[in-house]
This record gives C-alpha cells, sequence and structure tokens, in this order.
C-alpha cells in the first residue's frame, strides 16, 4: 500500500470532531485465542487483533500459569468462545498482545513509517521475562521488530495462500492508550501532593530555626535534654562518656607535665580539658538530637500534608487532567484505529472487521457508586467515537459494544461488573494477589463472545 493511497483513506475520517469532558478511567472489550478445531478441517480464517482482551489475559491465569504453558493457559478468550461453538470449520489466528498500544500495534517498523507512527516499538510483551522466559504470544509475528499489524498482512496472505482465507477480523485496540493517559495523570497528580507535602516540611523547618517559635522551642527542649543527659553520664563513672571524658583529661594532664608544668597545674589542665570534651560532645549530643527531632517531625509533618492534599485533591485533579486532555487522547485513539482499518482495506481485504467496543470495569462495582468518578461517561463516549470513525466508508466495519451488558446501570450493574470482571478477585496465586483486575472473567469473555455474535453475527 502506497503512503498515498493510506492517506487518501484516512482523509475521510480526518473531518470528524471529537468533543467531550469527562474523567477518569475505562476499559476495552476484546477477545482471545487458540488453534483450529480439530474434528473439522478449518477452511476459512478468523483473524483476531488486539491487546490483553484479544488474547484473553487475567491476571489469575498469569499467576496460575508457568513460563512453558502461558500461551496455551489464557485459551478462554472471546475469540476461542467464537470458535468452538460457532465457527467450527474455522481456523483461529490470534495475534493478540497483552498492553498493546494503538501505537506499538503499528509499530516502528516499513508500515509505521508509512502511516507516520514509529513513536513505539511493537509488542513489550512479548520481551518481558517471566521465571526467566520471555512470555510467549498464541501466534509469533515473524521476527523482532515486526508489528502486529505488519504481521496482520502477512497472515491474511498466508490464510488465502493456504486456501483458508481470513474471512472475518476482530479488532480491540484502545484500551493502553487510556491507561497510560490515567498513569500519566495520576502521576501528576502525586507530584503534586508530594510538592505540597514538601512545602509543609520546609516551612516546619524554617519554624525550627526561628528563635521563639513553638517549633524551635521543642527542638530546644529536645536538644537541651540530650545535651543534659551525656552531660551526666559523662560524670558517672563506668559508662563511655565518663571514660572518654577521664581519657581527655589524662591526656592533657600527660601533655602537661611533659611541657614542664607543676603537678598542680598539670592537674589544672586536665580537669579543664576534660570538662572542655563534655561540654563540647555534650553540645554535639544536643546539637544532633535537636536536628533529629526536626527532620523527624518535618518528615512527619510532609507526609500528612501530602496524604491529606492527595485524599482532598487527588482524583480531582486526576479528573480534571484527563478532561484537558480527552480531546487529544480519544483523537489519537480514534486517527490510530481509522489508519489500521485503512491499511487493512488498503492491502485489498474486503471480508469483515468487527471492532470491539469498551466497558467500563470501574463503574458502580460495589453499588456504592462510580469507582473512579466519570468513568462510566467516558467510556460510552469512546464508544461512541469509535464506533462513527470505524463504521463509516471505506473501512465499514461492524461495532460490537460489550458496555451495555457490563455496565447496565442501576442495581445490576454491581453484579455485572463483580460476575465479568475480576475486579472484586480476592484470590491469590502462587503468592500473587489475582486482583482487583480489569479484565473479564471467563465468564466476562463468553458474554463479549454473544455481544460480537448478536451485534456483527458468525
Amino acid at each position: 500500500m502506497s503512503a498515498k493511497k493510506g492517506s487518501a483513506l484516512l482523509a475521510r475520517s480526518r473531518g470528524r470532531t471529537i468533543c467531550l469532558t469527562i474523567a477518569a478511567v475505562m476499559c476495552v472489550g476484546a477477545g482471545f485465542a487458540s488453534s483450529a478445531n480439530a474434528e473439522k478441517v478449518p477452511t476459512k480464517t478468523l483473524l483476531t487483533l488486539g491487546d490483553s482482551l484479544t488474547f484473553g489475559y487475567s491476571q489469575q491465569l498469569l499467576n496460575e500459569g508457568s513460563p512453558l504453558d502461558l500461551a496455551t493457559g489464557f485459551e478462554h478468550g472471546f475469540t476461542n468462545d467464537m470458535v468452538a461453538k460457532h465457527l467450527k470449520s474455522w481456523q483461529l489466528v490470534n495475534l493478540g498482545c497483552p498492553g498493546e498500544t494503538t501505537n506499538s500495534f503499528i509499530g516502528n517498523g516499513p508500515v509505521g513509517e508509512e502511516l507516520g507512527e514509529t513513536s513505539e516499538a511493537p509488542c513489550a510483551y512479548h520481551e518481558t521475562s517471566h521465571g526467566g522466559y520471555h512470555l510467549p504470544l498464541h501466534t509469533e509475528y515473524g521476527g523482532v521488530g515486526v508489528s502486529q499489524l505488519e504481521a496482520a498482512l502477512y497472515q491474511i496472505g498466508k490464510a488465502k495462500t493456504e486456501g483458508k482465507p481470513v474471512e472475518d477480523i476482530t479488532v480491540d485496540i484502545f484500551s493502553n492508550d487510556e491507561l497510560h493517559a490515567i498513569a500519566h495523570a495520576e502521576a501528576e497528580a502525586r507530584a503534586a501532593a508530594e510538592a505540597a507535602g514538601n512545602a509543609a516540611a520546609y516551612k516546619y523547618v524554617g519554624e525550627a530555626e526561628t528563635p521563639g517559635t513553638e517549633a524551635y522551642k521543642a527542638a530546644e527542649k529536645v536538644g537541651n535534654e540530650a545535651g543534659y543527659k551525656y552531660a551526666v553520664e559523662a560524670q558517672t563513672p563506668g559508662t563511655e562518656a565518663y571514660e572518654a571524658a577521664q581519657a581527655a583529661g589524662y591526656a592533657a594532664y600527660v601533655a602537661a607535665l611533659e611541657e614542664g608544668k607543676t603537678p598542680e597545674e598539670a592537674a589544672a589542665a586536665g580537669k579543664a580539658a576534660g570538662e572542655a570534651y563534655v561540654g563540647a560532645h555534650a553540645y554535639a549530643a544536643g546539637k544532633a538530637a535537636g536536628e533529629a527531632y526536626v527532620g523527624a517531625q518535618a518528615y512527619a509533618i510532609g507526609k500528612a500534608a501530602a496524604e491529606k492534599y492527595g485524599a482532598e485533591h487527588g482524583l480531582a485533579e486526576v479528573k480534571a487532567w484527563l478532561e484537558g486532555h480527552a480531546l487529544e487522547l480519544f483523537t489519537h485513539i480514534v486517527t490510530n484505529n481509522v489508519k489500521i482499518l485503512a491499511t487493512l482495506r488498503g492491502a485489498g481485504y474486503t471480508g469483515k472487521i468487527t471492532v470491539i467496543g469498551g466497558y467500563d470495569p470501574y463503574g458502580n462495582l460495589l453499588g456504592t457508586g462510580e469507582v473512579l468518578g466519570g468513568s462510566t461517561s467516558l467510556a460510552k463516549s469512546l464508544n461512541v467515537l469509535l464506533q462513527n470513525a470505524t463504521t463509516a466508508s471505506p473501512y465499514s466495519a461492524c461495532f460490537a459494544n460489550p458496555y451495555p451488558k457490563f455496565n447496565p446501570g442501576g442495581k445490576k450493574e454491581p453484579e455485572r461488573l463483580q460476575a465479568y470482571t475480576n475486579m472484586t478477585n480476592t484470590k491469590v496465586s502462587n503468592g500473587k494477589a489475582d486482583g482487583p483486575d480489569i479484565h473479564p472473567t471467563p465468564l466476562g469473555y463468553e458474554v463479549i463472545a454473544k455481544v460480537v455474535k448478536k451485534a456483527c453475527g458468525l
């Protein structure tokens, strides 16, 4: 596909205005993998593209698996349900990569250069070490640096050559773009809280160094007590302070005698040296104690201030950041999705494409309202934008939206989210927590498969 042709295909989508103001998080839906049904020789191919949802991921499955079976251990996703229950004469080619963004999906290779998007290398998950092994994919991409989109183009040609043409493609790719944006917003909020904590700590230190303030008096009291304690110990036979002071005095006494001083003068010199030693060390002990007290108090005050700031402003600042960057984020997601579909169509693929929309795992999970305020509106808005862009000509995708099933609102929503996602999973596998996890449960993946079937057919 030439760059000129790709640009022409994309031109029709650029006039769309993406506008919304919401807040916080979302998650998307998409599927998973397997091999052909053993009972029938496959005659067609289902090609599934996307991120962890296409892969069939959950934290529990990762924790339970071993490095050698980590790919086969995830063959419980919605694409497996589609093939096992409805497409028995099809083979499944699952290219899903957990953690994939729209940028890494395109990659930084030849296709990325053609599309003007080379900012991220492909599929970092595959380079991750787990027990000394690289995490495997269901279907390898064909070499280092090959992106998922490039692998998809190869698989389309390969399936056609083998007489098992690709007749359906599912695409789920945008969740990690959103999660990266949220992580950035949270980092900004943490930085603001840390700044508030530092300011409170510095203020206290300044007060502790200003005579007459309560902080100064408290530090002075601690220092005086430490100095007095040392002086008392220095006068108590058998203590280290006493022995050190005696040694200092004796050294001065001997030195005085060697200088020709009288015994009385030498004794006076020794006494003075011992007292000077005690005074200097008492002062040092007091100073150190005072400084330690100020440091500890400043840390505690700063920590409390940071926590207070975070509790009072953290979520609001995350929300404000996301609201301020929603247009930029969603424009990027939709633009890259359109580039992906344009590339598939531009390569001559004319079959069905199903784009999977998103659900919100941070909705009314516990029956007390949204876990992250505004997240449901965010998820719904992005679904609308993706649907409008990807179903339009010349991309002509079908849009399958799991949101109504996962987030029906009202009293049903907590029950659905707890059953369909791992957000309330409290299990521990091999010493690692299995939740909370935004990814679907096996039942949740089945629900997504049903949503795809009902919306787009199989």
